[in-house]
């Protein structure tokens, strides 16, 4: 634990906000590799074996906008709490700003889990994004990117509705103009012509939205 720990929550984002040398280390070699390396090295330093292979490391890469590449580190399954699920990290081109998110497993204050998410800043300090009770992987990942995207474009005043696994009949619901989907959500809470932000469980498009005297209203796709 206490080796992994560290690795995760202290090296791993640490490296990723000293310089994009890590970042292009990824790259050029891979997100398994270099994770099952480093991890490696971290475990030797204290005389143990690493409890993983080279197969329970991965990630992939994309593009948050035209000008910022993306990697999302995969980490072994957390057995044990405040280990990390995944690691974000980006570089925006445009001003060389490197930026790094970590999502965790957490126990919740009634004893269940929790997802995370933190937004790691230059100063190698944790800021809370939001968190997610596990019930699914498929809602624990809208969850993952709803916060992430949130907090990169600095949305503001727009509120972002969480997605829920209920009877439609006792919320309100709307299909996805792209796949059909039926999207529920909870609007209890929500003001007339307040600014929302949904995402679909299945393309996982997010769309901009509103209440309205008639229900709940899809407008255009967040361009993201």
């Amino acid at each position: 634990m206490d080796e992994m720990y560290e690795y995760q929550r202290e090296m791993l984002p640490d490296w990723i906000q000293g310089s994009s040398e890590f970042f292009d280390d990824i790259l050029q070699h891979g997100e398994k590799r270099v994770l099952y390396q480093t991890c490696l090295r971290q475990y030797q330093r204290y005389g143990k074996k690493l409890p993983y292979a080279e197969k329970d490391f991965g990630g992939f890469h994309m593009r948050v906008d035209i000008n910022t590449p993306m990697v999302i580190l995969e980490l072994p399954d957390p057995q044990e709490y405040d280990l990390c699920y995944r690691i974000y990290m980006f570089v925006d081109e445009r001003d060389a700003r490197i930026g790094c998110y970590i999502v965790t497993k957490e126990k919740a204050s009634d004893g269940t889990d929790e997802m995370v998410m933190y937004y790691h800043d230059e100063e190698r300090k944790d800021h809370l994004l939001g968190s997610h009770r596990l019930t699914t992987m498929a809602v624990a990942s809208i969850f993952e990117m709803r916060t992430f995207y949130a907090h990169f474009h600095q949305l503001g005043e727009i509120k972002i509705l969480p997605l829920l696994e209920a009877d439609p009949q006792s919320f309100q619901s709307i299909e996805c103009p792209k796949c059909s989907v039926l999207m529920t959500y909870d609007l209890r809470g929500i003001n007339q012509n307040d600014q929302l932000l949904v995402q679909c469980p299945r393309c996982m498009r997010i769309y901009h939205a509103r209440k309205d005297s008639d229900g709940f209203v899809l407008l255009n796709e967040f361009d993201r």
